[in-house]
């Protein structure tokens, strides 16, 4: 993959670009690919930005000088950086590079038209329980475990669990089932292991009552989670430490927000959302969120002209 970022370099010196914005900040062994990118940015005058999504990060790649070095070298050909929440001081980002903050941006749900009753029905669901959906990469930073063993002081709970695991690093699948087995909550779960194609997101999020955002104290960047459940209209059940996420779910009360890392509070929370279901502020944070906010803001960092205001669009 180093290969390929560095071989795309020539065709951004070629077509010139207004901005070459970088989908994510892949930082790691940018020794092996930056040195092109650094010198179009520098001799063809081309601006290059990156989404930093989460500036805190604790992964390291390799020895610590060589992750340092690595880091450092990745920002060398930015102009700016665009992150969801203000960052903590100090700042990770060096003083040279602006920072942008910016929502992520509300998804799409594909697919036909979705029966949400024969979904529940093919997950075992009875007509008395509500669905928790956890959706996307499975990490341990998740705290899914907390949600299947307070299942057990949750009778009118259904766990679905649908997504990849993220990484070598983080729990297989069979933790889960396992776990579920021994909290004897396993005919209460339902586990999907695998990609989700967009075409099966309706599926998933019609036939949910609730979407589970349970993260660790160490978390404190946004979830892209939050905007399909805010997408399919599913309040939530969120914890995390501070940042975006929060802030999200309790401003617009989108949901139920407990403290991170704690069985007696997931359990409390679920119970809470099942008794007193939020009204949360779709329309307003739909409006808070979107795209065009998000584009709006790049391209005013960018010094590029939006469309619609009669500029050039960026090309």
């Amino acid at each position: 993959p180093w290969i390929s970022l560095a071989l795309g370099a020539p065709r951004v010196a070629v077509r010139r670009p207004s901005l070459m914005l970088l989908d994510s900040y892949v930082e790691y062994a940018a020794p092996f690919w930056i040195w092109p990118h650094w010198l179009v940015a520098r001799c063809c005058g081309i601006q290059y930005a990156a989404n930093l999504h989460d500036p805190v990060r604790d992964h390291q790649v390799g020895p610590g000088w060589w992750h340092r070095w690595s880091v450092w070298l990745a920002y060398r050909p930015l102009k700016f950086v665009l992150v969801h929440d203000a960052l903590p001081e100090p700042s990770p980002v060096p003083s040279g590079v602006s920072v942008v903050q910016v929502p992520v941006g509300l998804y799409e749900l594909g697919g036909k038209a979705v029966d949400a009753g024969a979904s529940r029905r093919k997950w075992g669901v009875k007509d008395s329980q509500r669905v928790f959906l956890a959706f996307g990469y499975i990490r341990d930073n998740k705290n899914l475990d907390l949600v299947i063993q307070a299942l057990a002081d949750v009778p009118d709970a259904f766990l679905i669990i649908a997504g990849s695991v993220a990484s070598s690093h983080d729990r297989p699948f069979s933790y889960y089932t396992a776990l579920a087995s021994d909290v004897g909550v396993s005919e209460r779960c339902n586990f999907s292991e695998g990609f989700v194609n967009d075409e099966e997101l309706g599926d998933y999020f019609s036939g949910s009552d609730y979407v589970v955002l349970t993260y660790a104290a160490s978390f404190h960047s946004q979830s892209g989670v939050l905007n399909i459940a805010a997408r399919a209209r599913k309040p939530v059940l969120a914890s995390a430490g501070p940042g975006p996420l929060l802030e999200s779910v309790r401003g617009f009360s989108l949901g139920v927000v407990v403290e991170p890392d704690s069985l007696p509070a997931t359990v409390e929370g679920m119970k809470t959302i099942l008794a007193s279901p939020p009204l949360p502020q779709w329309d307003a944070y739909e409006e808070a969120a979107s795209w065009a906010v998000n584009a709006k803001r790049i391209l005013e960092a960018a010094g590029i002209s939006h469309p619609a205001e009669g500029g050039d669009s960026a090309s």
